[in-house]
């Protein structure tokens, strides 16, 4: 059987969350579209096409790469700090 510590570990390793492209307002950080990681071409050229095609509306975005995790790997976190406050 593995350790608390092991299966804590896991869980950190396992909530590694991901990283999307996002036009998002500088200030709040809210967005209005989003891409895949691996579109970073495709999101540039969104970015460029569109704030050209409206400078004064997209004068308060900017394009984004972030990193985020699910709900579910936030749990996974909290799950592996409450085990080990747990075995202390």
């Amino acid at each position: 059987m593995r350790s608390v510590q092991e299966v804590a570990a896991e869980l950190r390793e396992a909530a590694v969350g991901r990283h999307v492209w996002r036009v998002q307002r500088k200030d709040d950080k809210s967005y209005c579209i989003e891409f895949c990681e691996w579109e970073k071409s495709v999101a540039e050229q969104w970015w460029n096409e569109n704030s050209k095609k409206r400078p004064e509306f997209y004068a308060d975005f900017e394009l984004a790469l972030v990193h985020f995790r699910s709900k579910a790997e936030n749990l996974m976190l909290e799950a592996a700090e409450r085990l080990e406050s747990l075995d202390r």
